[in-house]
């Protein structure tokens, strides 16, 4: 999975350097209104905000992570794929301003979901962001599943995020440098 994103950014790298990158645009994300928690055995649906503190001096610019839901919820995906559908990943606050591809796969089997975040124009490589909210994700939750906003944070491993990596833009070498260990994720689920 590190290798992926490795490739993914080195490639992003070279093809931004080569034609000088793009200007324009940027994701951005509208705040959320607070919400009143439904009662579990009455949520139909939750929001998840993925969150990152970054304690390290270099800025992000290309992550991917591994995450389980709880048993009873999933994510919609594009019609025959496995692909998240874009209603419901969205770019989170943290990376406002900047472009940036957040895109992502669910395992219905597994209760899986890998998500991807990489910059896409010379200027967010160059810049990437520092902590925040990373991702938002839109679940459904299965009638009867008697699913609470504590069973986000304690699924699979018990930890909020799995199989983390994430890469900042060395300017020197033109390169990805590993910056994982610097970052502690965390995330906020809101039933609906």
């Amino acid at each position: 999975m590190k290798c992926l994103l490795k490739v993914l950014l080195a490639v992003t790298c070279l093809a931004l350097v080569a034609c000088g990158g793009g200007g324009g645009g940027g994701t951005g994300s509208t705040p959320v209104t607070p919400v009143t928690p439904a009662s579990p055995d009455k949520a139909t649906s939750a929001t998840v905000a993925y969150n990152i503190i970054n304690n390290g001096s270099s800025n992000i610019t290309g992550m991917q992570f591994v995450t389980y839901l709880p048993s009873g919820v999933s994510v919609g995906v594009d019609p025959g794929t496995n692909t998240i559908a874009a209603t419901n990943i969205v770019a989170g606050s943290a990376l406002s301003g900047l472009q940036i591809q957040t895109s992502g796969t669910f395992d219905t089997s597994l209760h899986k979901v890998s998500i991807v975040i990489t910059a896409t124009d010379k200027q967010s490589l160059q810049t990437g962001f520092k902590s925040g909210e990373i991702v938002k994700l839109t679940c459904s939750i299965s009638p009867g599943s008697n699913v609470i906003a504590h069973d986000f944070q304690t699924t699979h491993t018990g930890k909020p995020i799995d199989e983390l990596a994430a890469y900042s833009y060395n300017q020197s070498t033109k390169a990805a440098d590993d910056i994982t260990s610097t970052l502690i994720p965390s995330l906020t689920a809101t039933l609906q």
